[in-house]
């Protein structure tokens, strides 16, 4: 009876209150200091691009696992940029948290990412390392939780770091960050990729417009 009093009353509680929960349980204090941080100027910013960064830069798409989240926005991104004439070469993704040996992208992610155009069958894992972060010019995360562990792991990189979903049209409604579809089935993928895509839309056009 207990147990079901509890699930009822955490079912009162809005998803992304419960979401926001979670995250911060997985912080630590360092983490924590810069995910209140970066949440309070999410969204407050007319241009959330570095300056300097322009369609053909290096960018690096990164989630946790690089197997659902970020190896979309990549996907994306690079067929945008395929149908402009641009250069390929600076365009990858990474996890925070990626597996080894590398994994394939998860089978949700791979069934329904033909819808948006895009396949992902080729896709493997890759970790975020230094070397990676290095060479990178536009850090583009898809979470705050991810966003925090990136800052505490690489300083130096936090001028480099933007959320996907601030380039999200429907990020008013639905949040600026875009929520992990892991282990929620096809529907919650398909959801997280459309948001992706309208994101990717904007990023690529505020990208183009600034001359190499």
């Amino acid at each position: 009876m207990i147990r079901a009093l509890r699930q009822f009353v955490v079912s009162l509680v809005p998803k992304t209150v419960r979401s926001t929960l979670r995250e911060w349980q997985s912080l630590t204090p360092a983490q924590r200091r810069i995910y209140l941080r970066r949440r309070r100027l999410a969204g407050r910013r007319s241009d959330p691009l570095p300056a300097r960064v322009h369609a053909e830069s290096r960018i690096v798409f990164i989630c946790f696992g690089n197997v659902l989240r970020s190896p979309m926005a990549e996907a994306l991104y690079r067929e945008a940029l395929r149908a402009r004439g641009c250069s390929l070469a600076g365009i990858s993704s990474a996890g925070v948290r990626a597996s080894s040996p590398p994994r394939d992208a998860h089978r949700d992610g791979r069934a329904v990412a033909p819808e948006f155009g895009v396949s992902l069958d080729a896709h493997r894992s890759t970790l975020l390392t230094r070397e990676l972060v290095d060479r990178t010019d536009l850090l583009v995360v898809m979470d705050h939780l991810h966003e925090a562990m990136l800052i505490a792991q690489f300083p130096d990189a936090e001028s480099r770091v933007v959320l996907l979903g601030e380039f999200d049209p429907a990020r008013v409604q639905h949040g600026i960050a875009i929520e992990d579809p892991y282990g929620h089935g096809e529907a919650a993928v398909r959801f997280s990729y459309g948001r992706i895509a309208q994101a990717i839309r904007v990023m690529t056009e505020q990208l183009l417009a600034r001359a190499p």
